[in-house]
């Protein structure tokens, strides 16, 4: 039996079921399931622990084959956030319910009443059956009359409230307040926030190390992505997973997403790169232009592994009724509501299930081309009247371009934002989406969302980029799906297209589609495996140390 050690070092607060780093790990878990003589241990901060095992059980993922360690206690101050972040948001949602409750019941109980009164008055016939209903209406004109003092007093109070607002001791508290209510809702972004996560990190880091070095029976170590710079300190055999480095291509467009925290994180990509031998990417673009030729790697010391297809039909599937396609969607139907129900915006809370949509799911990063799409969905908007609504899985505030946009072109009602999905809400919108899109500039390897759409028949158009054309090269479907994602209208004319073709588009993308999944994660796996015995034997034969084999 061979342990293979996994090591995962996200800051606090960060929800892995939300990361796609964390929907690769675990389907890299769930596909050693059926491998003979293997286990994972994963190390990883004890902030992290429950949310692992929170990943694991949200993607059906079975804790047979790998266990989780971590040091024991969270640091005091992250304890202290937490809960104070825990009351914001209980006291927030318990304020918003009791006023929405208090509104509700006094409009309910004015419309019963003059819904009675109306109803007295239309079927009265005679002069004394209107003394009932002439008394109600003068009862509630007098309740109108006294109010009305009390109306002015509150309205006088709200004009001085605003005055109040307006100046400048007021203006400086209430930044006070939004700059603290910004930090519990999205402290990665804050500066001192960030500042003060990086030492928790650093400690942290080095009480894993600690761990790492007491646990004996490690073959070789592996880390899903080079973020992790501390990586570097275990000293055994260490394959490192590099699925692209985008700010090299995009710098300037990641200044303005978290600024200096996103530079911090492209110097210590580069320093993990520069301080370490082996590596595995997801395709040969990666390898060659990325690791090869812009950071001088040793093409022999790079392993190329492709993904297997992510698959959502099993989140949705319903059998054990007549008709299982309709029950099917009927599902997805009840899981998309539940999905506008979470958010914030309340046009999205009541618009309901029924409508039409172009969907992309991803995070808002410079190189997932978002403006690019924005500008393509306008022009189809308003001068092709298409009917869809456009779908994001991102948060519309982290990319100020995206919201800029959105609101100079009045795209408020048509762009909707869907974060924090489960999984089987992100298969609900594939589902019922009429059309995927994905005009991404730059990936580690084929944009899950084709193999993503297709598995629940839902066609798609991408942009064509290396990996993209490495993975799907038959001329016939690259014809039909890809068009140029630095050309808004190139992405335009290729929706309006697909959206008047959708059979024939989905015809021939399910033939790829049937081709693709022919490889599982269990072969990701196996190859991953491979390549950690290979950098195991190679790391000891340069120490010239011995490797125990083990049965």
């Amino acid at each position: 039996m061979k342990t293979y050690g996994i090591y995962v070092c996200y800051p606090p607060t960060v929800d892995m079921r939300n990361e796609g780093l964390g929907r690769y790990l675990a389907a890299f878990i769930k596909g050693a399931e059926n491998i003979d003589g293997v286990n994972f241990k994963i190390v990883c901060p004890s902030w992290s622990k429950d949310g692992l095992n929170l990943l694991f059980e949200s993607e059906g993922v079975s804790l047979n084959k790998v266990s989780i360690t971590s040091p024991d206690e969270e640091p005091i101050i992250l304890k202290v956030f937490n809960f104070v972040r825990k009351i914001k948001r209980k006291r927030a949602d318990s304020k918003k319910n009791r006023l929405q409750k208090l509104v509700d019941f006094a409009y309910f109980k004015i419309e019963q009443r003059l819904n009675k009164l109306s109803i007295r008055l239309a079927s009265s016939y005679k002069i004394t059956s209107l003394g009932p209903a002439v008394l109600e209406a003068m009862i509630l004109f007098l309740i109108a009359i006294v109010a009305m003092p009390f109306a002015a007093v509150f309205g006088i109070s709200w004009v001085i409230l605003k005055k109040m607002r307006e100046s400048r001791h007021f203006s400086l508290l209430k930044k006070a307040l939004k700059k603290i209510h910004r930090t519990l809702d999205n402290p990665k972004n804050e500066g001192f926030v960030v500042s003060l996560y990086n030492s928790m990190v650093e400690a942290e880091s080095e009480r894993m190390l600690g761990l790492i070095k007491e646990i004996s029976n490690i073959h070789a170590w592996y880390t899903p992505t080079a973020f992790w710079e501390s990586f570097t300190m275990i000293d055994a055999p260490k394959l490192i997973c590099v699925p692209d480095v985008v700010l090299t291509r995009f710098p300037g467009g990641f200044s303005d997403v978290g600024g200096e925290r996103f530079f911090n994180t492209f110097k210590a990509i580069q320093r993990t790169i520069n301080q370490n031998d082996y590596f595995v990417t997801y395709s040969d673009d990666v390898k060659v232009k990325t690791l090869v030729e812009h950071y001088n790697v040793d093409e022999n010391n790079v392993y190329v592994i492709k993904h297997a297809p992510n698959q959502l039909d099993k989140w949705l599937v319903v059998n054990g009724f007549p008709d299982a396609k309709a029950s099917t969607r009927f599902y997805a139907e009840k899981l998309l509501l539940v999905a506008l129900s979470k958010q914030r915006d309340p046009y999205v809370n009541g618009i309901g299930a029924g409508f039409k949509f172009l969907f992309y799911a991803s995070q808002l990063r410079p190189n997932k081309n978002v403006i690019t799409l924005l500008k393509a969905y306008n022009y189809l908007l308003k001068k092709k009247f298409i009917h869809q609504k456009l779908v994001l899985t991102g948060t519309r505030d982290v990319l100020k371009s995206v919201s800029d946009y959105i609101k100079e072109n009045e795209l408020d009602r048509d762009v909707l934002f869907l974060s924090g999905l489960s999984v089987q809400e992100l298969a609900a919108c594939y589902k019922l989406a009429d059309l995927s899109v994905n005009p991404t500039l730059s990936e580690g390897g084929c944009p899950f969302t084709f193999t993503e759409s297709l598995s629940v028949d839902t066609p798609v158009v991408m942009g064509r980029i290396g990996v993209t054309e490495e993975v799907l090269s038959d001329p016939k479907l690259q014809d039909m799906t890809f068009f140029d994602p630095y050309d808004w209208m190139s992405i335009a004319d290729k929706i309006e297209w697909a959206l008047d073709n959708l059979d024939s588009l989905r015809d021939v993308q399910l033939e790829t589609y049937q081709k693709l999944i022919s490889r599982s994660w269990e072969d990701v796996v196996g190859e991953h495996i491979s390549a950690m015995n290979e950098v195991a034997e190679r790391f000891h034969a340069e120490r010239g140390t011995f490797i125990e084999k083990r049965n």
